[in-house]
C-alpha cells in the first residue's frame, strides 16, 4: 500500500480517539456515542486518503 493510505487509515484513528476521549469526560454523553461518532467522522474525513491510497496500489 502507498504511503498515502496509511496517512488516511492513521488520520482517521486519530479522530476516533480523540471522540472517544472526548466522550469520556463528557457529563452528557457515553462512550458509545462518541465512539460512533469518531467512527463516522474519522471514515468521512480519511476517505479521500484511503481511497486515493487503495486506487493506486
Amino acid at each position: 500500500m502507498p504511503p498515502v493510505f496509511w496517512i488516511g487509515v492513521g488520520f482517521g484513528a486519530v479522530i476516533f480517539f480523540i471522540s472517544v476521549i472526548f466522550s469520556i469526560r463528557s457529563r452528557s454523553g457515553t462512550v458509545a456515542t462518541g465512539a460512533a461518532i469518531g467512527l463516522f467522522m474519522g471514515l468521512m474525513l480519511a476517505f479521500p486518503l484511503i481511497a486515493l491510497g487503495l486506487a493506486t496500489s
